[in-house]
């Protein structure tokens, strides 16, 4: 019954995000958080809520805006994931040097 609850809110009231590289967006709800830091920085951080599972490090499309995922995430009664994201307005570029 909470499972039904909650996908239930997650079709009214989600918002459409996209995970990693995916081209198919899915549900999540979506709050506003504040988290300051010990080095007194303020974080534009938000608490996601799934019915799919996520992980740390995992990107968050909301928008066309790109979100991390920077905590651990919290399974809720088998049902939903619960993280902190926050925005990644920064690229970082990799280069792989093969070797023979």
């Amino acid at each position: 019954m909470l499972t039904e609850t909650f996908n239930h809110l997650l079709n009214e009231y989600g918002k459409d995000v996209y995970l990693n590289d995916e081209t198919t967006s899915r549900k999540a709800l979506i709050n506003s958080t504040s988290v300051t830091s010990s080095y007194k920085e303020n974080f534009d951080d938000h608490i996601i809520h799934t019915n799919f599972p996520i992980q740390r490090g995992d990107t968050i499309t909301i928008n066309n805006e790109i979100f991390i995922v920077v905590s651990d995430v919290q399974l809720k009664s088998d049902y939903e994931y619960k993280a902190t994201i926050r925005p990644c307005d920064q690229t970082i570029e990799v280069i792989v040097i093969e070797q023979n």
